[in-house]
């Protein structure tokens, strides 16, 4: 697992992909299911409507290039009981990991193939359907190193240029998905931002930045919170990781360790 890992919150557990396990965890309860996939695309939803929680795994390999993508998506039962269903699509070649928002999973993607058409692959938890919305190229042109972030409970994408110090960026967000418009806004941070990128906001709409990985050496481990009304950024000192020998030791850690942070997550007695 490297930077690009998420694990992501959604009503109180965490989950994540290794290799072809598929882990959900409820940290309040220390819950933990860990399911087999046929893939190592997975991401996880929750229908808010029927309240189940929902797996989507992607089994085709887009790099075959098939007239269709099989997914699979899994449903996750009271004691851990599970349902599995398939769903076809045409062809697209996937780009990011999946962000959820409201009763969707989002992806950025080419479609059909690699580097043609940028899209947003959108998957409707409740009603297991997948579709496709247009984006602008910058959404998804650096690929995995693309951000995608739940702003104000819409997706937005923080497009930065690669080759230039992380101080300048846009902020696109899609304000209406049936008819696929976005709206774009430029901000430029007081100083440069190094090895970051963006988890999401919290609920003060406030746009996280955090480190992709662990300081290489002891030393205080920073988040920054900026407010884009504001133009204002604040720094927030995270005591306890990364800023002592004992912090290392105890977790049996190593340098360049990447670092995930789930931005909103609650505390939850729920079980699967």
């Amino acid at each position: 697992m490297d930077y690009r890992s998420k694990c992501p919150s959604i009503h109180g557990f965490v989950s994540c992909c290794n290799g072809l396990q598929f882990i959900v965890c409820n940290p309040s309860t220390r819950q933990v299911i860990t399911l087999p996939i046929k893939g190592p695309r997975a991401s996880l939803g929750y229908d808010p409507v029927g309240e189940q929680f929902k797996v989507l795994n992607l089994v085709s390999s887009p790099d075959m290039y098939l007239g269709f993508l099989v997914h699979e998506v899994i449903t996750l039962g009271g004691g851990g009981e599970e349902s599995r269903n398939q769903v076809t699509t045409a062809p697209y070649y996937p780009v990011t990991k999946g962000l959820y928002i409201n009763g969707s999973i989002y992806h950025g993607a080419w479609a059909p193939r690699l580097r043609m058409d940028p899209v947003i692959v959108c998957f409707d938890v409740r009603y297991e359907s997948l579709s496709f919305i247009k984006a602008p190229r910058v959404v998804v042109v650096q690929e995995r190193e693309s951000i995608l972030i739940d702003y104000k409970g819409k997706l937005a994408s923080i497009a930065i240029n690669p080759y230039a110090p992380f101080q300048i960026f846009d902020l696109w967000i899609l304000e209406d998905v049936n008819k696929h418009d976005w709206s774009k806004q430029t901000f430029e941070l007081p100083f440069s931002l190094v090895n970051m990128t963006s988890p999401g906001t919290n609920k003060a709409g406030e746009i996280i930045f955090a480190p992709k990985t662990l300081p290489p050496t002891v030393q205080p481990f920073f988040i920054f919170y900026y407010n884009v009304e504001t133009k204002d950024i604040r720094r927030v000192c995270l005591h306890g990781i990364a800023d002592d020998k004992e912090f290392w030791r105890r977790y049996g850690l190593r340098h360049n360790m990447c670092v995930s942070i789930s931005p909103e997550h609650v505390e939850s007695i729920a079980s699967l």
